[in-house]
């Protein structure tokens, strides 16, 4: 595939960490990963029912780059480069609308393409979520990916999630 077609990245590490999540985190390179430790041992069946959810969630500025507004070319996919391990991944990318000069507005969010990660490959491998027809308009509006890695809190995990990368890419319509 060409370049001109992989429009943003990021690698997992670039991302700002929530403060109430930085001690959840692990940055390596450009992985960030969910908890600090490895076991020895994979968890038994059905360990982890009952313990308490952690989850992370790391923001990725967005940033208008050549190519990313292209109004022939409006299909967006949001692809992760990660490993689930024995948690989740879920990914949003979202639209954030910036309202006329000296008019008072809340803040307006949307959510543009969501993902979640299916596969369970023990190795980090790339999985894509499709966009609707959109066009991104870095005018009137900015744009941020949301990463959340989420987790049962059993103490150290087995192959926690983790996240290497993520791209924005135009498709084809």
């Amino acid at each position: 595939m060409q370049d001109v077609n992989k429009i943003w990245s990021s690698v997992g590490s670039a991302g700002t960490v929530n403060p109430a999540d930085a001690s959840k985190v692990f940055l390596s390179g450009s992985v960030v990963q969910l908890g600090q430790g490895v076991v020895t041992k994979p968890a038994e069946k059905g360990e982890g029912i009952g313990f308490p959810l952690t989850q992370a969630v790391v923001r990725y500025d967005v940033t208008a780059v050549d190519g990313v507004a292209d109004p022939n070319r409006i299909n967006y996919a949001l692809k992760v480069f990660g490993r689930k391990g024995s948690g989740q991944i879920q990914a949003r990318l979202v639209q954030v609308a910036i309202p006329p000069a000296n008019t008072a507005s809340p803040v307006n969010e949307s959510t543009l393409i969501q993902f979640q990660r299916k596969n369970t490959f023990p190795q980090f491998s790339v999985e894509q979520a499709l966009g609707p027809d959109t066009e991104l308009n870095f005018v009137n509006n900015s744009y941020y990916v949301e990463l959340t890695l989420s987790g049962h809190a059993i103490g150290p995990v087995l192959e926690p999630p983790a996240v290497a990368a993520i791209q924005l890419e135009l498709t084809v319509p």
